[in-house]
């Protein structure tokens, strides 16, 4: 997907959201917040992938501020939450879709779509998703072909989120390998956070970029064969649909998130906040 006219908002928005984080100052907000409209400008002609765009405006903001991982702290209070929850569910008998939903439930943490995010209301919010309408033949599709792939690729997105992916990957543990960022960028998951969200026992690729998604180029050898290989690929979360569509690769691929932006929802036809089970390549 490529930066919508309606994305102009959300960016000028994020604009000053991070001039506000670094800066006390109006002038250097300013100066700061010149730089990176200047950096959308120049690339928006190109028809850059919204994920491709904040991998340049959080290495603008690194260099500026001289913090490599800005949401070290955020990452691991979502963990710390996501492990309460998990432990919650863990014990119990839960079906393909219970679990299904959890971990699509734990896509709301998220500090990058909605800066507004507060932790606190995430407990409530992931509860909420085993309750909540799905599309239940996408739900069944998902399952038979995670029940008879070899191979499955498993794309994670956010710290918190990972935790409660557990409780479906453990279900295809011999099959899994599991993709993250190469880098830190806003609250996803990369190597570091495999570990401390219960995932350590699974094989991890990165995509050797610090964006937060799958841009088209410049990943990594490694990520790219996994993604043109496996039996079916699973992308949790919004910067891996909006960076993996269009047609990325011919494997068939499940995205799996909760619609929290207007332009997503209306381009896959569904209402804002809903479940999202999206699938392509589906033969």
């Amino acid at each position: 997907m490529r930066i919508q006219y309606g994305c102009s908002l959300c960016i000028y928005r994020q604009i000053e959201l991070l001039a506000r984080q670094l800066y006390q100052e109006d002038a250097k907000r300013w100066r700061f917040s010149d730089a990176l409209l200047e950096a959308f400008l120049e690339m928006r002609p190109r028809g850059i992938c919204p994920p491709v765009l904040a991998e340049k405006f959080f290495a603008m903001l690194a260099d500026a501020s001289g913090v490599d991982d800005p949401f070290l702290t955020e990452k691991d209070k979502s963990t710390a939450l996501a492990h309460k929850i998990h432990r919650e569910y863990a014990t119990r008998e839960l079906s393909f879709d219970e679990t299904l939903l959890l971990a699509i439930g734990g896509n709301i943490i998220d500090f990058g779509v909605n800066p507004d995010f507060q932790l606190a209301d995430a407990e409530k919010s992931i509860a909420a998703a085993l309750k909540e309408p799905y599309d239940r033949a996408a739900a069944s599709d998902l399952q038979r072909r995670m029940e008879e792939a070899k191979s499955i690729f498993y794309i994670l997105d956010n710290c918190g989120e990972a935790v409660l992916d557990e409780l479906l990957l453990r279900r295809y543990r011999d099959k899994i390998t599991l993709g993250v960022r190469g880098g830190a960028i806003l609250n996803d998951v990369t190597r570091r956070e495999i570990a401390i969200s219960g995932l350590g026992d699974y094989p991890v690729v990165d995509t050797g970029r610090r964006a937060p998604g799958v841009p088209p180029d410049g990943i990594c050898a490694e990520f790219r064969e996994k993604l043109y290989a496996s039996d079916l690929v699973i992308a949790k979360g919004q910067g891996n649909l909006e960076s993996l569509c269009p047609d990325f690769t011919a494997r068939p691929i499940y995205h799996l998130l909760r619609l929290k932006c207007q332009v997503v929802a209306d381009w896959l036809g569904l209402p804002l906040g809903s479940i999202a089970i999206y699938g392509r390549n589906l033969k």
